[in-house]
């Protein structure tokens, strides 16, 4: 399996038993805007309008023109790059965002959008130039290391594309896209203790449930292959064999709980079961205080 270095286990616990953060801001307040008149700010307004009914000729003519109204103001220049990216202009869109987060001092979503504008048109090395100068600027986004993540995963690189979600959990854990995608990648992976983790913290912390329908059908997919090579005769060979010890790393002491817990889906994995399973795998990490950090 992948190899990360002291991945910090202690974060993925408290986060698991108190799941009270909400999703980064993904932009600036747009009131906070310094207009030079009220005109432009309304024309502005017009354009966020327009794109939000998917009106992208229209969006685009509208921050146009409040670019020329009022060139210093970056946030027009950011609006203008999202009408062309969403309109499919990416090569135009680049061009735009390129030039505004070298001159301005900006946002991390403009980067993102960069990488992302590079990244449909499949130019993923200047994608990651992108989101490595913004995490220059916002070392602690989980949103450019999402992105990173996910142009790796267009890459067809797995491991890296791990490793940069699971770094974006680390430095700003209260972003979850990046449990999600961490743990699609693990549960497609042969080894899905991961993903499950991932996935159960994912379902705690996101505020936006789109998400939920697939996540929780390759949680149970997950669950069905830990569990399917494990029989009764397994499980009691093995507790002869092998304890509960702290040393054992959290991979190994999580793996145990579970197949102690085999017992709740012996019948077979359902609803009910499974929240069993979740409630008393929480019960043992806390009562055993699992917070060692674990070489992986």
């Amino acid at each position: 399996m992948w190899k990360y270095k002291r991945f910090t286990i202690v974060v993925l616990l408290s986060v698991l038993s108190n799941c009270a953060f909400g999703q980064q801001s993904r932009s600036p307040v747009d009131s906070a805007i310094n207009w030079p008149s009220p005109e432009v700010e309304q024309v502005y307004v017009h354009g966020q309008n327009y794109l939000k009914l998917g009106n992208f000729k229209d969006a685009t003519d509208a921050f146009r023109h409040a670019m020329n109204l009022a060139p210093t103001v970056w946030q027009v220049q950011k609006a203008l790059g999202t009408a062309q990216y969403s309109a499919g202009e990416y090569k135009n869109a680049a061009k735009i965002l390129d030039n505004l987060v070298q001159k301005y001092s900006t946002d991390a979503s403009c980067h993102d959008l960069l990488a992302a504008c590079y990244a449909a048109q499949q130019h993923y090395k200047k994608g990651r130039n992108a989101l490595n100068n913004g995490l220059t600027k916002f070392p602690n986004s989980g949103l450019l290391y999402n992105r990173m993540g996910c142009l790796y995963i267009s890459e067809n690189k797995l491991g890296k594309a791990a490793a940069a979600f699971l770094k974006g959990i680390i430095v700003n854990p209260e972003y979850y896209p990046n449990y999600r995608d961490a743990s699609s990648v693990y549960l497609n992976s042969q080894n899905p203790l991961w993903g499950m983790i991932l996935g159960e913290m994912y379902l705690n912390l996101a505020t936006d449930t789109s998400g939920f329908k697939h996540i929780k059908q390759n949680l149970y997919n997950g669950y069905k292959t830990l569990y399917s090579s494990l029989t009764d005769a397994q499980l009691t060979k093995r507790k002869k064999h092998n304890h509960y010890s702290p040393e054992q790393h959290f991979e190994a002491q999580v793996t145990s709980i579970f197949e102690q817990l085999y017992p709740v889906i012996s019948d077979g994995i359902s609803t009910e079961n499974l929240t069993m399973l979740r409630t008393r795998l929480l019960m043992e990490i806390m009562e055993h205080n699992y917070s060692a950090q674990a070489d992986r």
